[in-house]
């Protein structure tokens, strides 16, 4: 189900600017998404349908001590792009 969410927000994103948020980060493990995102892209190239190949991807931090991690999780989101 969160592929074909994913497939839909980048469909979406050609007829306007769209941002992917990941809710409730706690750790640079719970990246994985990234690696699906990716993998939704990939598909869609194949399938030579339109998005936006720019479209910017965030966190949200849950706890305070979480609010250290994210200069580890942008290291993590930015090399998988």
């Amino acid at each position: 189900m969160f592929k074909t969410q994913l497939r839909a927000i980048l469909r979406a994103s050609q007829y306007g600017q769209i941002k992917i948020m990941y809710p409730m980060i706690s750790s640079v493990n719970e990246i994985r998404a990234n690696a699906i995102l990716e993998e939704c892209k990939e598909n869609l190239m194949k399938l030579e349908k339109f998005y936006d190949r720019n479209i910017k991807v965030g966190i949200m931090v849950e706890t305070l001590q979480q609010q250290l991690l994210p200069i580890n999780l942008q290291k993590k989101l930015t090399s998988s792009q």
